[in-house]
């Protein structure tokens, strides 16, 4: 536990820890994630730059963003809390140094991997009652985009905070806001149509490569049990061959010794020949 990265020694420190396996948790003063990281890569000499960015999409875990607000009834302070999770996504963007695309990351990804921007923390806390409008707008760093969320979400909220949705019946310039809230859902819209667009052409070549993968796969498999079949082939003939050899080796052997023993029979058969007869002194 670290209790403030305050300086450039602290940060690297902190990255190390976490790089050898080591589980930090530590603060700093900052407004939003974002805003965090690059707090963290800043520290650092603008040519280390690209390094602490591969470093810090390796080891962060999570970002929890704190705001401190009086709540409704008076009683005390209740957090709204903004939280990023290092996702692939995330650590991909980090590396790039694509930090501005961070927020939109966060938003798009609550239901999945359980990520909140502050502004979506705040519009559950208005729902809830937790807070007031009023207070919420004042904490929120992009007000506009905290009322399009409830202009959206919860219309009757916006509604009846701000005294219904046209004060006025011959006030065209709330026609006029409603008409520009209309085109930035539609903008926002449009820009989901193409992330997903974007999204269904990687599933589409990933589908691309699997089936491809898959062809492969049967074709070394057709080639595998053509070379099996060779070469049971193969071990058949030389099994053939060595049976042939040992049948033919023990044909010869019975030659060899039926002819050694016709040779040892006319050995036996043939009458020594006859003794010299002695001359010389002993002759008699």
């Amino acid at each position: 536990m670290v209790g403030e990265m305050r300086d450039t020694e602290t940060i690297s420190t902190v990255i190390t820890a976490a790089e050898t396996g080591h589980l930090v948790f530590s603060t700093l003063h900052t407004n939003n994630s974002s805003q965090t990281i690059d707090r963290i890569i800043d520290a650092f000499p603008s040519g280390q730059h690209k390094q602490v960015r591969a470093q810090l999409a390796q080891v962060l875990r999570a970002i929890v963003s704190l705001r401190l607000i009086p709540k409704a009834d008076n009683s005390g302070l209740t957090a709204a809390v903004e939280i990023l999770r290092n996702t692939p996504r995330v650590a991909k963007l980090i590396e790039d140094g694509a930090i501005k695309d961070i927020p939109e990351e966060i938003e798009g990804s609550v239901a999945h991997f359980r990520m909140q921007s502050l502004n979506q923390s705040l519009v559950a806390l208005i729902v809830n009652g937790a807070v007031t409008y009023a207070e919420a707008m004042a904490a929120s760093q992009d007000s506009d985009d905290l009322s399009l969320k409830l202009r959206k979400l919860f219309p009757a909220v916006e509604e009846k905070a701000r005294g219904g949705l046209m004060p006025s019946t011959a006030d065209f310039a709330e026609i006029q806001e409603l008409m520009g809230v209309k085109k930035a859902y539609e903008e926002q819209e449009e820009k989901y149509r193409l992330r997903l667009g974007e999204k269904d052409e990687q599933i589409a070549q990933l589908e691309d490569d699997l089936a491809a993968l898959r062809r492969q796969m049967t074709d070394e498999g057709g080639t595998l049990q053509a070379a099996r079949t060779e070469t049971e082939k193969l071990r058949k003939e030389i099994e053939f061959m060595k049976k042939d050899r040992d049948e033919k080796l023990r044909v010869l052997q019975e030659r060899i010794k039926e002819l050694s023993s016709q040779m040892a029979d006319s050995r036996s058969k043939t009458p020594a020949p006859p003794a010299e007869q002695k001359s010389g002194f002993f002759k008699r």
